[in-house]
């Protein structure tokens, strides 16, 4: 069964996997907070610092928390750790319902509450506990874009 996945986080890896998950044939929407860097995505369909990427004309990139959001089966988690828990206090206010998983890709931990970013997630939206997966390891976002 194929899914709708939003992927928070337009960086190399969020914009990566979101194009991963679309190649296998997802309903995709990578949320990116910087308007410059969506319109640029959206024109070229693919990243200004990493053009091997090429992101699937099916996938929308939006700007807007609510509607990456809207009926996401799976949501990813992508945002560089210092911005995971204010993305998450947007993101719990913007999910009309909790999906059935979330992934965070975020490295590290919560500077001032040593939090890993599952725990920081699950602090910011209650729904989240049982419910976060965590992918980790020596992967590179450049590896994954060329499949």
């Amino acid at each position: 069964m194929k899914s709708k996945i939003a992927v928070l986080g337009g960086g190399s890896w969020g914009a990566t996997v979101a194009s991963h998950m679309a190649k296998q044939g997802h309903k995709v929407v990578l949320w990116e907070f910087v308007e410059s860097q969506v319109k640029f995505m959206k024109e070229k369909r693919t990243l200004p610092f990493m053009t091997l990427l090429k992101i699937p004309p099916a996938m929308d990139i939006t700007a807007d928390m609510a509607e990456a959001l809207s009926g996401a089966d799976i949501v990813f988690s992508a945002v560089p750790s210092q911005f995971v828990r204010g993305t998450w206090k947007k993101a719990a206010a913007a999910l009309a319902k909790a999906p059935e998983a979330i992934v965070s890709l975020s490295k590290g931990i919560e500077e001032r509450t040593l939090m890993r970013m599952s725990e920081v997630i699950a602090d910011e939206y209650p729904e989240a506990k049982g419910k976060v997966a965590v992918v980790s390891g020596p992967s590179h976002a450049e590896e994954v874009a060329r499949d």
